[in-house]
């Protein structure tokens, strides 16, 4: 088991941080993702991905599967984990959410 490197303004969100959590920096998110018959691997999501997830994917009704940075699933699970990294950037790097989002013509209300 790999050790966990959590920003410690992670820990205003969670008392007790999820083990998928691995290491929360000011510009990314590393996740250890659950692949089935393929193995557990790592995944990184930055700020970039978020934004863009919020702009294209979270709107489109007509598929089941959504993307998130390289993490490719079911829609509800990815909403799910659009939604608590968002919150994580938020927390730990608002401005800098705030500039992707801007950057894809999103306008944030946070």
């Amino acid at each position: 088991m790999t050790a966990r490197y959590l920003n410690p303004k992670v820990y205003d969100l969670y008392d007790d941080p999820p083990e998928y959590l691995r290491r929360v920096t000011m510009e990314k998110v590393v996740i250890k993702v659950d692949g089935g018959w393929e193995g557990v691997d790592e995944h990184i999501v930055i700020i970039a991905d978020v934004a863009e997830y919020y702009a294209y994917e979270a709107g489109n009704l007509l598929s089941g599967f959504r993307t998130l940075g390289a993490i490719v699933g079911d829609w509800r699970n990815i909403d799910a984990l659009a939604k608590e990294c968002l919150e994580i950037f938020k927390r730990v790097n608002l401005e800098g959410m705030r500039r992707a989002s801007r950057k894809l013509g999103l306008v944030p209300k946070f």
